[in-house]
C-alpha cells in the first residue's frame, strides 16, 4: 500500500510542478495542496459541466452546490467550510480561475484550477489581479 503512495506522489508531483522541471524545493512546497488539488478539478468539471447544460455559468455558489448534488458532497462540505472558494459567474477560459484554496501555504502561494482545470500555484498577489482581471 505504500509503495501505492509512493507511486502517485511521484507521478503527481511533477505534473503539478510543470512536468517534472521544477526542484525538490518546488516539490516540497507542492505537498500540502495534493489533497486539495482533485477537488479542485472536480469542482472545474462541474463548473463546465454546468456552464455547457445551462448555457452560463453558476451566478452563485448554491447554483452550483444543487447542480453537483450528492456526488460532490465532500466537495461541497470544503466550500461549505471555507476551505475552497468557487467564483461563480465567470465563463470557463484559460485564463479564468474558477475556484481557489483559501489558504496560503508559507510561501505565500495559493492553488487554484483554470477554466480549462489546469491546477497551479500562484502568489497571493497574483490570485488579486488574476481574479479582478479575467
Amino acid at each position: 500500500m505504500r509503495s501505492l503512495y509512493v507511486c502517485f506522489a511521484l507521478w503527481v508531483l511533477p505534473i503539478l510542478a510543470g512536468c517534472g522541471t521544477e526542484s525538490v524545493e518546488s516539490g516540497r512546497r507542492l505537498g500540502y495542496t495534493i489533497k486539495n488539488s482533485h477537488e479542485l478539478s472536480q469542482i472545474a468539471i462541474y463548473y463546465i459541466q454546468y456552464t455547457a447544460q445551462v448555457g452560463q455559468p453558476p451566478q452563485n455558489w448554491e447554483e452550483l452546490k444543487t447542480f453537483i448534488g450528492a456526488d460532490g458532497a465532500g466537495i461541497a462540505r470544503l466550500v461549505d467550510e471555507g476551505n475552497i472558494v468557487v467564483v461563480c459567474g465567470k465563463k470557463p477560459s484559460l485564463q479564468a480561475i474558477i475556484a481557489y484554496q483559501k489558504n496560503a501555504n508559507e510561501n505565500g502561494d495559493v492553488l487554484v484550477v483554470r477554466g480549462n482545470r489546469r491546477v497551479e500555484l500562484v502568489a497571493r498577489e497574483q490570485l488579486k489581479q488574476q481574479l479582478e482581471r479575467w
